[in-house]
């Protein structure tokens, strides 16, 4: 009872602030379109954390009885529907801001007698313009989207429009740059393709298997380097190279070994395939349809390959690299892919780096994603390129828990601008609460989402605000 009671106070202590702070900025006429951003977002989390907080409360989440976790997910639900509610608002300045049109006026929400209103009018907030440069007659730059200006709103321009170039530079920016070896290698010969497999070698049948699909693929041969991760390798077949290594680097870090043993960079050839050990090639023409694609598409940086069942064809929805996942068979644009399924074209690499060796386990595909479409580089999920491989839970691993929680706060930390970063991690915990993981899975979770805040992230090189506006349309928002 003193707990509940103490954070009932706690809440009207956060409702007092949250009036105060306001009206004195007002006050002081300290304001700015930063500000109104933060304190956007402050809204947001504040009030879904006070929901959260009420349904974990009811949940006796902390205590030592049996966990009702109905009433954490009502509060998540509550918590969810709080954040719709204020997106729905705050959509109608944004929508009113694309299409040119003022700010909502805030008369009617004055009170019309009484001392209080005239003081609210003398310290109301003041309009803060709306950013980017105005054109008389003409709406504020949209930005590099396909809005178009109101065909109905005059357009005092000259016929040569104002923006275009400005646009067409802003595209060749965004492209990424082409090294001359990739664009000869389009023109005058076939990309040349290899493959990195790493193995803990207690799976020798299956790793055979996926050399000899790697093996029998169409076009030029396939060159293939395995590494053993802290472990020897199994026999292969001549011509397959090996390395061995001396301790178990993880995933990024055996991948990069492999990457590296194509020269720096993997610069030896044009395209570096990933395949898990326990894989299989389900058609022959793979490789060739990944040259075609690259070759096709100088944008393009990453293909994701469909993972499926090879008993029954299905494919689980984790598989499908984007939020409308229901729908396995059909290929897109996406933001992330798969680690042991995938091509990458190693100017990728040249470019941004390899993988994040300090990850070891979990999301090191995304990071290496971001930063990729941070550099210009576009992601496919290609429904027709597959894998075949045994339908697993990945909470098999016994560091799945620790090392996901770790991972997605290095994540975020490394990589996206600060605004974000609570955005993003707080709903993530969310969604962890909703799927009502088991207490141990919720010890470790938390265990490893503390280390990941007390712990070195690495570099960080946070995305620019259009890298973030790309992920929006791309469906997949870096705070999902």
């Amino acid at each position: 009872m003193p707990g509940a009671v103490l954070g009932v106070v706690m809440v009207q202590l956060y409702l007092l602030l949250d009036c105060v702070d306001g009206e004195i900025a007002r006050w002081k006429k300290q304001y700015s379109l930063g500000g109104v951003y933060l304190d956007r977002v402050g809204a947001y989390l504040t009030d879904a954390a006070v929901l959260v907080g009420f349904g974990l409360r009811a949940a006796d989440l902390w205590g030592s009885g049996r966990i009702d976790w109905l009433w954490a997910f009502l509060g998540t639900l509550a918590a969810l529907g709080a954040i719709l509610i204020k997106a729905e608002t705050d959509l109608v300045g944004v929508a009113r801001h694309q299409t040119g049109k003022p700010p909502v006026q805030e008369a009617a929400s004055e009170m019309r007698s009484s001392g209080m209103a005239l003081a609210r009018k003398a310290a109301r907030r003041p309009q803060v313009p709306p950013p980017g440069p105005r054109h008389r007659g003409v709406p504020a730059d949209p930005g590099p989207g396909d809005r178009r200006p109101d065909p109905r709103r005059p357009v005092l321009l000259p016929a040569r429009r104002r923006g275009a170039g400005r646009h067409r530079a802003a595209a060749d920016r965004a492209a990424p740059r082409v090294h001359p070896r990739v664009e000869q290698a389009e023109v005058s010969a076939p990309m040349k393709v290899g493959a990195v497999i790493i193995t803990m070698g207690n799976r020798p049948d299956e790793l055979r298997a996926l050399l000899d699909s790697v093996a029998k693929q169409d076009g030029d041969r396939v060159e293939v380097v395995v590494v053993g991760n802290g472990s020897p390798v199994p026999d292969v077949p001549e011509g397959v190279r090996t390395i061995e290594l001396p301790e178990n680097l993880g995933i990024p870090g055996g991948r990069n070994v492999g990457i590296e043993a194509f020269g720096p960079g993997g610069r030896d050839v044009d395209i570096l395939l990933f395949l898990d050990d326990d894989g299989l090639l389900a058609h022959h023409d793979t490789a060739e349809l990944c040259r075609e694609a690259f070759a096709a598409d100088p944008r393009l940086g990453i293909i994701s390959f469909r993972i499926a069942d090879p008993d029954n064809g299905v494919t689980q929805r984790r598989h499908v690299p984007r939020l409308r996942a229901s729908d396995p068979m059909r290929s897109s644009r996406v933001t992330t892919f798969l680690g042991g399924a995938n091509a990458v074209r190693t100017q990728v690499f040249a470019e941004v780096g390899g993988l994040p060796d300090e990850f070891f386990y979990a999301h090191e595909e995304t990071d290496l994603a971001w930063r990729a479409l941070d550099a210009g580089w576009m992601i496919d999920y290609r429904s027709d390129m597959v894998l075949y491989h045994p339908t697993t839970a990945p909470s098999r691993h016994a560091v799945y828990h620790r090392m996901v929680a770790r991972n997605r706060v290095w994540l975020a930390r490394r990589n996206l601008p600060a605004p974000l970063v609570p955005v993003y991690l707080g709903v993530w915990m969310l969604l962890t609460l909703a799927r009502r993981p088991s207490r141990p899975a919720l010890r470790a979770w938390f265990g490893g989402f503390r280390e990941g805040w007390t712990t070195s992230c690495g570099p960080r090189r946070p995305m620019k605000w259009r890298t973030v506006w790309r992920l929006t349309r791309l469906g997949r928002p870096p705070v999902i």
